[in-house]
């Protein structure tokens, strides 16, 4: 929390009588009085020295201060009010009363004030900024947006000797993050976000399988995770059929990572995986009438995963992204955890997940790309993913040697003398649902277990049987399910391949909220 204060010699010389921008979480009213404050999070503010309002000026789809995180012609920025709390130097005094404009209730949605005689903040609200299209008539071709009256909002609280103003502004993005636009009213991305699990639940309908073991069976895939596709060849009217690319990196559609990092606790063991997308974009094919993906053309979604061993080495199965007050959700703003590579640094929650068994600390996480844990990966996989909404079959036996050196898979599976039978899963395997759909504790799905262990998943490629997996083709605001197989070497590291079972197949399970985003 860095607030940058001017000398009366310094303040002087500046006839706008504010401060240089810095990073600030806390905005204290004016002559620097602290009792209350604005909480911008990790949000940019200039600090007014004086009477005049400190700003807040956030670019559309800026992921320091833009919670949508999307180049949409909205800004939507989380703020919250504090009592008592320090900022800097300064020592808050007490207030007998705290008062907002009538604004502030206006533009805060779900912003619960703070109590005037009792320290501490507010419950957190967001305020809502819209750009205006250029031109205004959405059938002619769009050229830009622009700030408004109605993209800034003056917030106001005070109390007797004591006044805060903060005015918030929306101004277009500088770099483009989102796809170029196309032809008005034409296709222009589509984009897959694993939804969160249902209130009350912990699995989400995803399911991830590695290795022949089981023990790496039935995972889920962090919530909020999101492939995003530009798209070209269709128009939405006569023709359907989109060719999709997506753009990897910094500064791009997708990033460079695929989600926030996945927290793992196979057999006591507690993994943090980084998935990076490999150099390139992305490719695929959509057809935006039907909700059919990768079927004329494989999906192509290459990851490196980093696989960090994280037992004896830490309170979390991964980094966190703390946010003030606890809790959170996607496009909380926090801070990442000593454990991260960037302890302190500022995030942005973009991805949730719940690890049972046992894991250490609270079982709920926010995560955030932003916070990657620190020191070296014990392995990196090079995972190939090509993604359908129909049907990815791998048939054994034994079908995933090592491709680096030629060792063989040396097992299908773990069930011994039994065999590995579809809808067989009971025990921790099976907490809820049933038969072929059962939920495992881990939450991912449980498809078959050992006859003679039915807790423990199973590939069924044994005497020359086959991984079958069944994706599901959805349209724009439904929730399509990609599913593939591939195959996963060894790590070189014991712990992670004799517990996985590597050189061995992998499999996904990967549901998606559809967004289609048409230029305007």
């Amino acid at each position: 929390m860095r607030l940058t204060r001017l000398s009366s010699l310094a303040a002087l010389a500046l006839t706008a009588s504010l401060v240089p921008q810095v990073h600030a979480d806390l905005i204290p009213g004016k002559g620097g009085n602290c009792s209350a404050v604005w909480d911008t999070f990790s949000a940019a503010a200039t600090v007014s020295s004086t009477g005049k309002p400190s700003q807040l000026t956030c670019q559309d789809g800026d992921l320091t201060c833009d919670a949508d995180r999307t180049v949409n012609g909205t800004c939507v920025i989380n703020l919250n009010a504090c009592v008592g709390q320090a900022a800097g130097t300064c020592t808050p005094g007490a207030l007998s009363s705290l008062t907002f404009t009538p604004t502030v209730s206006r533009k805060l949605l779900n912003f619960v004030a703070p109590s005037a005689t009792t320290p501490g903040c507010g419950t957190a609200g967001s305020v809502t900024l819209p750009l205006a299209r250029v031109p205004k008539n959405p059938n002619k071709p769009f050229k830009r947006f622009k700030a408004t009256g109605k993209s800034k909002a003056l917030l106001v609280m005070k109390s007797k000797g004591f006044v805060d103003k903060l005015l918030v502004r929306c101004v277009p993005a500088t770099q483009v993050v989102n796809c170029p636009p196309t032809v008005s009213g034409q296709p222009q991305q589509i984009s897959f976000t694993t939804p969160m699990a249902p209130s009350g639940q912990f699995a989400n309908g995803s399911d991830l399988d590695n290795g022949w073991t089981g023990t790496s069976h039935n995972f889920p895939v962090v919530s909020g995770s999101s492939l995003t596709y530009c798209l070209s060849g269709c128009d939405g009217t006569s023709t359907f059929e989109c060719q999709g690319t997506g753009p990897t990196g910094a500064g791009k559609v997708n990033g460079p990572t695929f989600g926030a990092p996945l927290p793992l606790l196979a057999a006591g063991i507690p993994v943090c995986v980084v998935n990076r997308f490999q150099p390139g974009d992305l490719t695929g094919t959509f057809n935006i009438q039907t909700g059919q993906g990768g079927m004329t053309t494989p999906n192509l979604v290459p990851l490196f995963s980093d696989v960090y061993l994280r037992l004896g080495k830490s309170a979390n199965v991964c980094p966190r992204c703390t946010v003030a007050g606890g809790g959170g959700s996607i496009g909380s703003v926090g801070k990442c955890d000593a454990e991260s590579s960037t302890p302190g640094a500022n995030c942005v929650v973009d991805g949730l997940a719940t690890v049972q068994q046992g894991a250490p600390g609270s079982q709920s996480y926010t995560l955030s790309s932003s916070c990657t844990p620190s020191g070296g990966a014990a392995a990196t996989l090079n995972i190939p993913l090509n993604l359908t909404t129909g049907t990815a079959t791998r048939t054994g036996s034994k079908p995933c040697p090592d491709s680096k050196t030629g060792a063989p898979q040396t097992q299908d599976d773990s069930c011994a003398g039994g065999t590995c039978t579809p809808g067989a899963c009971t025990g921790q395997a099976c907490v809820s649902g049933s038969g072929a759909n059962c939920v495992d504790i881990k939450g991912g799905i449980s498809q078959a277990c050992c006859s003679n262990s039915t807790s423990t998943p199973c590939f069924t490629t044994k005497n020359g049987g086959s991984i079958t997996r069944t994706g599901t083709p959805a349209t724009d605001g439904g929730t399509a399910v990609f599913a593939t197989t591939f195959c996963i070497d060894a790590t070189g590291s014991p712990a992670i391949d004799t517990t996985t079972g590597l050189p061995g197949p992998g499999a996904l399970l990967l549901p998606g909220t559809v967004k289609l985003t048409k230029t305007p």
